[in-house]
């Protein structure tokens, strides 16, 4: 909103003005960890699953 961009503004020398953009660049930066994260245990998980299948399916 336009107030809050007037508070970044009044804060540029402020230390307070760089937590701000820190804070949101360890969030983003940890959101997307927490999807590679996330997508590689998938990953782990279903190729598991298709190498049993494929394992009791070769020993039938």
């Amino acid at each position: 909103s336009l107030q809050n961009i007037e508070d970044i503004l009044k804060n540029v020398g402020n230390k307070q003005f760089w937590l701000i953009f820190d804070y949101e660049l360890i969030r983003r930066g940890g959101l997307i960890f927490a999807a590679v994260l996330f997508c590689l245990g998938m990953a782990i998980i279903f190729s598991e699953c298709l190498l049993s299948k494929a394992h009791t399916i070769f020993i039938q």
